[in-house]
């Protein structure tokens, strides 16, 4: 029994190092995506504000569309790609959005996942 809690302790022990060894890599340190590739911290910071950017660009435009309710409209990007979710009140605004969005600079497509709002609901 003691032997297996010495064991347990040195593995505990191990990994806290190496946690704490990862953590000292500095301007060095990677962080894992997706598709396992290796992407500087650095790229993947400017990258989510470049999104945020683009999400608030495509947010503006939508705002200043008169005959667009986007009071319940979402807005999301990521690497060029903006997608659109909530809901308007009519079916026709669907489409408006999404082409609105489309127009943007730096919008590579559009996702759009619009619904009607259903009165009631």
């Amino acid at each position: 029994m003691k032997s297996l809690i010495r064991r347990s302790t040195a593995v505990g022990a191990m990994a806290t190092m190496i946690a704490v060894a990862s953590l000292g890599m500095g301007t060095a340190a990677f962080a894992q995506d997706a598709g396992a590739k290796a992407t500087p911290v650095a790229a993947t910071t400017s990258s989510k504000s470049a999104d945020r950017q683009l999400a608030h660009s495509v947010r503006k435009a939508l705002n200043k569309t008169k005959h667009l309710d986007t009071a319940d409209v979402r807005v999301r990007a990521k690497h060029g790609v903006v997608s659109l979710d909530g809901t308007v009140p009519d079916a026709g605004q669907i489409q408006e959005a999404g082409t609105v969005a489309g127009s943007v600079k730096g919008v590579s497509s559009v996702h759009n996942l619009l619904a009607v709002h259903e009165v009631g609901n």
